[in-house]
């Protein structure tokens, strides 16, 4: 297993990875479909943003299939323009490759948010079934929870 920066060669790999998230986590079921074609345009767009942006893959071999990534960008915080954040967009490993290979990629996107001037990371809080191993790593790691996303849309419930 590698890691490695991703170019935009690594687009289709990416968008299947995606994929595989999407149907693992059942955003599928809340009226939550994947936009390939956007994602893959968003995805394109950080790698070209390079100098703001980490877009790291967990690759089986140098040519192989991507079976993880991790991806996010670089803003101010909204509440102290002092701060700059690295805001995930994703982190995903394939299930049978995960346990080292996880941390291993986040280490390595924690090392690269922090080179590029981060100064603080901010991850997803996993609130699904996933909860449980994610936040143990993030626990391990020095991550601190700090809110979460409740999601409503506009035809499930009423105001």
């Amino acid at each position: 297993m590698i890691i490695v920066p991703a170019t935009k060669h690594d687009i289709e790999g990416i968008a299947d990875c995606a994929e595989r998230f999407f149907e693992y986590a059942g955003y599928k079921e809340m009226g939550l479909p994947l936009d390939r074609e956007h994602f893959k345009n968003m995805v394109l767009e950080y790698i070209s943003n390079e100098p703001n942006s980490v877009v790291l893959l967990l690759k089986n071999g140098a040519y192989g299939k991507t079976v993880g990534g991790v991806a996010g960008h670089i803003s101010q915080w909204g509440f102290n323009n002092k701060f700059r954040f690295m805001v995930e967009l994703f982190y995903w490993v394939d299930e049978e490759y995960r346990g080292i290979n996880s941390i291993k990629l986040i280490d390595k996107f924690e090392k690269a948010s922090f080179s590029k001037g981060a100064d603080n990371i901010l991850m997803i809080r996993v609130e699904s079934f996933l909860k449980d191993g994610v936040e143990r790593l993030y626990l391990r790691r020095g991550y601190k929870p700090m809110e979460a996303f409740y999601i409503k849309g506009a035809n499930n419930g009423s105001n």
